[in-house]
């Protein structure tokens, strides 16, 4: 199960998530954030600290989001990867699709306006 919190600093939106993204719930994450980009919320800050693990349907669901918020002009950073997180990034090549920061400040620094 996964858990997302939100909050505004700036221009930016910041999605704290935990838990697990695998196992059936990455269609109800893509779903919520993505349902949020559409709003209006097209910079996004997804802090991934909190998340435990993650599989190949949870990337799919955050490439998902990516290139929504994209298309809508806006842009994805990830902030605060785990170990895990990261190696799972790097293995699949993915963090050269993803903007990866250490901290929710430096995404939020590269992605705001």
């Amino acid at each position: 199960m996964v858990d997302i919190q939100t909050e505004k600093l700036g221009s930016v939106t910041v999605a704290h998530v935990s838990g697990k993204l695998s196992g059936g719930a990455e269609e109800a994450f893509a779903d919520q954030l993505t349902e949020f980009v559409s709003d209006g919320h097209a910079r996004l800050v997804l802090d991934l600290a909190g998340l435990e693990s993650i599989d190949s349907s949870g990337l799919s669901s955050m490439i998902t989001i990516v290139t929504r918020a994209r298309m809508s002009g806006g842009d994805v950073a990830l902030a605060a990867p785990n170990a895990f997180v990261s190696g799972v990034l790097a293995v699949t090549r993915l963090d050269k699709f993803f903007t990866v920061h250490e901290s929710i400040d430096a995404a939020c620094a590269a992605i705001g306006t």
